[in-house]
């Protein structure tokens, strides 16, 4: 059975990965009457670290995106259109011992995580730099990696259909469902946290996204591309 993704009217977010495997990802996604909201950061010294809240009232205000809910807080904010961006994260995540636990209710460690990151570009693109502070209970990491800015209100497009022609080697694969309950029919966002390289063995770590019709394990599951 295929299940169409819900599609958000608008999206907005932030994908950073850095060469030794530290990443990570914001979402705020807007649907009619609630958002979604992801922040999901994954390194060698922090595990797999969650947050997911699919039922959160949307934006007061346009100018700046705060969004509020129970042991969460986020906001982005746009300080120069397509050059600079501000993300902040409050909240009580999950440490989960296996990424696909993300399918089984995201039980885990609760412990506290904060984002304190700025997006930072030339105005030429969407590529550009995320510096800042990850805080996972005491633990403070400084980032510096190459970011891509996600935002988009064209709903065709919100979810990935492309898959890679590059070259990589998967780091780690954190299946997101769809939808308020993970179900055995329910679509599935993949995404990649991948080692990528040319024929000549140049490059390094980015996030890649694949969305599967049916849960991993289910009968008749298969992933979108073109």
């Amino acid at each position: 059975m295929r299940v169409p993704a819900p599609q958000p009217d608008a999206t907005w977010g932030v994908d950073f990965a850095r060469d030794d495997g530290t990443a990570g990802f914001l979402r705020l996604l807007r649907f009619a009457n609630r958002c979604w909201c992801w922040a999901y950061l994954v390194g060698p010294s922090i595990g797999l670290v969650v947050v997911r809240d699919p039922d959160v009232a949307p934006p007061r205000r346009t100018e700046i995106l705060d969004v509020r809910s129970e042991g969460l807080w986020m906001e982005l904010v746009c300080e120069t259109p397509d050059e600079h961006w501000t993300y902040g994260v409050e909240a009580f995540a999950v440490r989960l011992d296996d990424p696909e636990d993300a399918l089984r209710g995201e039980i885990g460690e609760r412990l506290p995580m904060g984002v304190d990151l700025e997006w930072e570009t030339d105005g030429s693109g969407a590529t550009g730099t995320v510096h800042g502070e990850l805080l996972i209970r005491d633990a403070r990491i400084e980032l510096e990696a190459p970011g891509v800015l996600r935002n988009t209100t064209a709903p065709a497009t919100a979810w990935p259909t492309r898959l890679p022609s590059t070259p990589f080697e998967p780091l780690v694969t954190v299946p997101i469902p769809l939808g308020v309950e993970a179900t055995a029919n329910g679509p599935v966002l993949l995404r990649v946290l991948a080692r990528m390289h040319d024929e000549a063995g140049i490059g390094g770590a980015s996030w890649l996204e694949v969305l599967q019709s049916e849960a991993p394990g289910s009968e008749g599951g298969a992933m979108s591309h073109e």
